[in-house]
């Protein structure tokens, strides 16, 4: 059965989403590219635009909640594998595991980022604003009263990677968006 929220999703809200959003997926395409990635996991990944980056040699599945989303993904791109669910009904490794703008939007990284790191054979990449826009700010605080600020500050983060998941090396590339809240962060995990 759908959630409530699918409602208020469709292909114009994501191509808003997306507008203005290009380079940070051309950045990560390109982690991709350069490391060889033939597999990757786009966590979150809505209608599957990651596609529209990524080289059609490299293998893309799609996870999201959303049984409409997924729907709506496999009417645009026949090559992409969807699945509704979350990271943890996906038994494959992938090379890349990838996630862009869903981090703020968890309950807690630290679930999402242990098993995005056991499923990633490579690299796991995470794009992540940098702050927020005026509406979502205010809509956020109403509801988590400064959750942003307390729980995805980047030294914070980078703390818990450091002295959890101990990434061979990890890097985190500003990427400028035509967005209210650019920068937007990559943050990537490297498993070399």
């Amino acid at each position: 059965m759908p959630r409530a929220f699918d409602d208020e999703w469709s292909l114009n809200w994501f191509e808003d989403r997306l507008n203005g959003r290009n380079e940070t997926f051309v950045c990560i395409a390109g982690i991709c590219s350069d490391l060889g990635c033939k597999t990757v996991l786009d966590v979150g990944g809505g209608p599957g635009f990651m596609r529209r980056f990524l080289s059609t040699d490299i293998k893309l599945d799609v996870v999201d909640i959303s049984p409409k989303i997924k729907l709506l993904g496999e009417s645009l791109f026949s090559d992409v594998k969807f699945i509704t669910g979350t990271i943890d009904d996906m038994d494959n490794s992938y090379d890349a595991v990838i996630a862009i703008s869903v981090i703020e939007h968890m309950n807690g990284y630290q679930s999402f980022l242990t098993s995005a790191f056991k499923k990633a054979n490579k690299v796991v990449v995470v794009a992540f604003r940098n702050g927020l826009d005026e509406k979502e700010k205010i809509q956020n605080y109403k509801r988590l009263r400064n959750y942003w600020d307390n729980k995805y500050s980047l030294p914070k983060l980078k703390d818990w990677i450091d002295s959890t998941l101990i990434p061979s090396r990890m890097e985190i590339i500003k990427v400028n968006v035509n967005r209210d809240y650019s920068p937007e962060l990559v943050m990537v995990l490297y498993k070399e």
